[in-house]
């Protein structure tokens, strides 16, 4: 009896891992999209100003990944909704906030490695866009916290 409810329990564990998606693979996928626009910022390219030497974030961002795609057909818009709600807690991802809200899906998840941050990603979809947004560094989890605040909409 151990052994079938132990079965069970690992066959039930691998049927969900099948449709949870990893978030790299929805990025390799909205790459190779039709019509997709990609844009990398690295450091160097950062404004070097006294507001930016204070942000936490700033100060430890490497890079800025961003990917769009502005037209695009129904299914795609079904797809890409139905692969952001599937986005996968594995491999030191983890959701940080999930929002869905009048057509528009909203999935911020952070990338972990220990106790430091390695990426923070926003992926966003509405009728109009698909959105992939990747600030890659070295952050701690407090920093990230005190970003989000100083960037949250206040009631």
């Amino acid at each position: 009896m151990k052994k079938l409810i132990t079965s069970f329990v690992l066959l039930f564990a691998v049927a969900l891992s099948a449709f949870a998606i990893h978030p790299e693979k929805i990025i390799s996928q909205l790459k190779e999209e039709k019509g997709v626009e990609k844009q990398s910022i690295s450091k160097e390219d950062f404004p070097k100003n006294a507001e930016a030497e204070q942000s936490v974030i700033l100060r430890e961002l490497e890079a800025i990944n961003v990917i769009t795609l502005e037209e695009f057909s129904q299914d795609i818009a079904l797809k890409y909704k139905a692969l952001f709600n599937d986005l996968e807690e594995a491999d030191g991802y983890e959701t940080l906030m999930r929002i869905n809200d009048e057509g528009e899906t909203v999935h911020i998840m952070l990338k972990t490695t220990n106790d430091t941050v390695e990426g923070l990603y926003f992926f966003a979809i509405d009728d109009a866009d698909i959105v992939i947004v990747e600030l890659k560094g070295n952050f701690s989890k407090d920093a990230i916290d005190e970003f989000l605040e100083e960037h949250s909409e206040k009631p």
